[in-house]
C-alpha cells in the first residue's frame, strides 16, 4: 500500500474512531443528547468516564489523524503553499490533542470556568479556524500541481459553510451537538476527496508543480 492510500485509510479510521467512541461514550452518560451537546462534554469533569474519552478518544482519533497528514505531506509535490497550508491544517489535531489533556468544566457550560476549560475552549476554537485556513490553502494551491479539479471550487466553498457552522457553535444553541458533528464529517469529508485526489489526479490534467 503507497503512502496516498494508507494516508485515506487512516483518515477514515480516524473519523470512525471519533464517532463511534463518542457514540459508546454517550449512550453510557445518562440522558446525553447528541443533537443538544457538544462532545467535550463526554470527557468533562462530571462525565462518568472523562479520561477514556479524552484520551481513548479524542487524542487517539487525533494522532491518527497526524499520521495520516504525514503521510500526505510526503506525497505532495514540494512548494511553499502546500507545506504551509498542510502545516496550518495539521494544527487542527494538534490543538486537539492540547484540549484533551485540558477538559472542559461540568456541562462545558460553567458560570465561572477554570484554567482548563478556558484552554480546553480556546484550543477547540482554534483547531476548528485552523482546519478551515489550512483547507482553503491546500484546495486553492491544487490548480497549480493538478489544473483542473472540484478541490478549487470546494476551497471556496467549504470555508464559508464551516465559518457558518462555526458561529453556531454556541453553548445555547438547541442543536450545538448536531452542528458541531456536522463541521467535524465535513472536515473530514473534504480531507477524504482531498486524499483520494492525490491518489488518482483528474487524468486530463496535467500536474504542475
Amino acid at each position: 500500500m503507497n503512502k496516498p492510500k494508507l494516508a485515506l485509510v487512516l483518515t477514515i479510521l480516524s473519523y470512525l474512531w471519533i464517532m463511534v467512541t463518542v457514540a459508546i461514550a454517550g449512550a453510557n452518560f445518562p440522558d446525553y443528547s447528541h443533537i443538544s451537546q457538544f462532545m467535550s462534554e463526554l470527557g468533562a469533569a462530571d462525565s462518568p468516564f472523562p479520561n477514556l474519552v479524552n484520551f481513548g478518544s479524542f487524542f487517539a482519533a487525533a494522532l491518527i489523524l497526524l499520521g495520516a497528514l504525514a503521510l500526505v505531506f510526503s506525497s505532495l509535490p514540494r512548494s511553499l503553499p502546500g507545506t504551509v497550508g498542510l502545516a496550518i491544517l495539521a494544527l487542527y489535531p494538534l490543538l486537539v490533542i492540547v484540549a484533551s489533556f485540558f477538559p472542559c468544566d461540568a456541562a462545558c457550560r460553567p458560570a465561572t470556568p477554570s484554567t482548563s476549560h478556558i484552554i480546553h475552549m480556546t484550543s477547540a476554537l482554534l483547531a476548528y479556524l485552523s482546519a478551515i485556513i489550512g483547507m482553503a490553502i491546500l484546495s486553492l494551491h491544487a490548480r497549480k500541481w493538478l489544473g483542473k479539479s472540484l478541490l478549487t471550487p470546494l476551497g471556496l466553498i467549504m470555508p464559508v459553510i464551516l465559518l457558518v457552522l462555526l458561529a453556531n457553535l454556541m453553548p445555547d444553541n438547541p442543536r450545538v451537538g448536531l452542528i458541531q458533528r456536522l463541521f467535524e464529517t465535513l472536515v473530514y469529508g473534504w480531507l477524504v476527496f482531498y486524499v483520494v485526489t492525490l491518489i488518482a489526479p483528474p487524468k486530463s490534467d496535467v500536474a504542475r508543480h
